[in-house]
């Protein structure tokens, strides 16, 4: 037998595993292999060997065969035992490898605050979008019982990045949490245990709540839940809530005040209120009022909520800067805006239950709004008659089906006697002679976006004869609507009569060759009246080769 070196320093790995390899197949030899065919088909005949005649006599190779098997398999189990030593040396140098080059990752040699950095924008990026301004939370409670967080991903990478994610309340400080998927729960859960951890984690860091309800989860687990958050509630900063019906009120209410005293909640500034809280007015204004007393509020919307003035006024609006509101009443809009004197932005979505000034003759509320949204539904024309916004330079107006002509014209108006400098103007669902008038009242206007508008007669929805009262170029020989305008947008939704829409495009000479003032036109139309494009890109050719931006889109 050839004797093989096996601890000479000079053999390396692969070397000496040929050696290996080359072994087994001299063992694999050693086991003699034998044709199995004529046995089979000796057993499919039904041809068997007289019981007499000993093994050996049939078959010499059967000499002791069990004894030799055994012996097989002893030494196989040597040869796999010294594998698995093997496999185990090979695995632990991977680790120790693995290790190394982790030590050495490029991340670890970012600072520490860079890292948070990062994280933060993933964090943002990958967090669930809830609510009506798409507010970003970090942690999802779902109704199908799941907990789930752009944390967890990040802390699952290696232990460096898990102990910066771990150690960053600001991280576990936004909760969306929708309650209703504790209704089917029975028994135990697990999930409180991990809420109660995530919450932990976010110290002292101020917190950011968005929580779902209705009347059906009414059960000790669901509520359990909720006083995780509420004995946290001197933290609440942000708080969007969603209650889906009266009777949800009725048991968040309930929940808020355990000892019969209502929240101190010092530290909220952003409140919303959304669902379907039906026509309990007390009970919805004594939540809001619950919620809001003590804080200082920089943002608030109401949602569908209908609340007497008498009652909100109570509150103190000294920092709020931005206000959605749906009903309020016994209150004018120029006595509402006037005593909020921080607000620059205010959305007024439910205008019919508003009064008209006591007396507008001798009254008159400032406002250092920058931004205002309404809905005309019915509004007391007298009810903007004290208003003044001097600071205002954005208009949305959208006309319900109640809404006047005389309705738009005292919104029009108080801007006029405000002398406000009106930059951006929004209109939908109005007449056409409406737009232009409204346009015509403030020609510092720079950007109009018109949606739905009417023709006086035919009550179709197309921009009938605006633009032939628009002028593109400015000519001092005509009057010029809107001759600040940089931007127009027009989206025609329903009907469109396109002959009457080219005809005055043509007709106005409203979009002539030549060096253009406007910067940006697009119009945006029901895909079967799409034709007309080609008649506005033909006519606009020049004026876009000078440098307007064209955009032509369809629904």
């Amino acid at each position: 037998m050839v004797k093989y070196p096996l601890d000479s320093p000079e053999n390396s790995f692969s070397e000496l595993a040929q050696h290996i390899v080359s072994c087994v197949d001299v063992l694999a030899q050693k086991i003699a292999v034998h044709d199995c065919g004529p046995i089979l088909d000796r057993l499919r005949q039904g041809v068997f060997i007289e019981p007499p005649q000993r093994v050996t006599d049939t078959d010499p190779s059967l000499e002791d065969a069990t004894a030799r098997l055994a012996e097989y398999d002893r030494s196989i189990v040597l040869v796999e035992e010294a594998l698995l030593k093997l496999k185990g040396a090979r695995n632990s140098f991977g680790r120790f490898k693995d290790l190394q080059m982790s030590l050495r990752a490029p991340v670890r040699r970012l600072p520490e605050d860079a890292l948070v950095g990062i994280f933060s924008l993933y964090i943002e990026d990958y967090g669930a979008r809830w609510g009506s301004k798409e507010c970003t939370y970090f942690l999802t409670l779902s109704r199908e019982h799941r907990i789930s967080s752009p944390n967890f991903t990040l802390s699952h990478i290696c232990s460096f990045w898990r102990r910066i994610v771990f150690s960053r309340p600001i991280f576990w400080s936004s909760f969306a949490l929708d309650l209703r998927g504790f209704k089917e729960i029975r028994g135990e859960s697990q999930l409180l245990p991990v809420l109660a951890g995530c919450l932990s984690r976010s110290a002292d860091a101020p917190l950011n709540l968005r929580i779902k309800l209705d009347s059906d989860d009414n059960n000790l687990i669901c509520e359990d839940a909720f006083s995780l958050f509420f004995e946290q509630a001197a933290r609440w900063e942000h708080l969007d809530l969603v209650l889906f019906n009266r009777k949800a009120v009725s048991q968040f209410i309930s929940w808020l005040q355990p000892g019969g005293q209502p929240p101190i909640l010092s530290s909220l500034k952003h409140l919303h209120l959304g669902g379907g809280f039906g026509d309990n007015t007390e009970k919805i204004s004594s939540l809001l009022l619950m919620l809001i007393r003590n804080s200082h509020l920089e943002t608030l919307g109401t949602g569908i909520i209908k609340v007497p003035w008498s009652d909100l006024f109570q509150c103190d609006f000294s920092s709020l800067t931005k206000l959605e509101t749906g009903e309020l009443s016994d209150v004018s809009v120029g006595r509402l805006l006037g005593q909020m004197h921080s607000l620059e932005e205010c959305n007024l979505s439910v205008t019919f239950d508003y009064t008209a000034d006591v007396d507008s003759t001798s009254t008159t509320y400032y406002s250092n709004l920058g931004r205002l949204t309404v809905s005309l539904d019915g509004c007391p024309i007298d009810a903007w008659q004290s208003l003044r916004t001097p600071r205002l330079s954005y208009l949305s107006l959208k006309a319900e089906d109640d809404a006047t002509e005389e309705e738009i014209e005292a919104v029009s108006s108080m801007l006029v006697r405000s002398k406000a400098v009106l930059r951006e103007l929004k209109l939908g669902n109005i007449f056409v002679h409406e737009a232009i008038d409204v346009i015509n009242a403030h020609p510092s206007v720079t950007d109009i976006s018109l949606t739905g508008l009417f023709g006086k007669d035919n009550h179709q929805a197309y921009p009938g004869d605006f633009f032939s009262r628009l002028t593109i170029v400015q000519d001092e020989n005509e009057m010029i609507l809107g001759p600040n305008l940089q931007s127009l947008s027009v989206e025609v939704r329903r009907t469109a009569n396109v002959d009457s829409l080219g005809n005055s495009l043509s007709d106005a000479d409203s979009l002539p060759s030549g060096v253009s003032a406007l910067r940006n036109f697009s119009i945006k139309m029901f895909p079967k009246y799409e034709g007309i494009f080609d008649f506005i890109t033909a006519s606009l050719a020049s004026s876009v080769a000078c440098g307007l931006k064209l955009q032509l889109s369809v629904y």
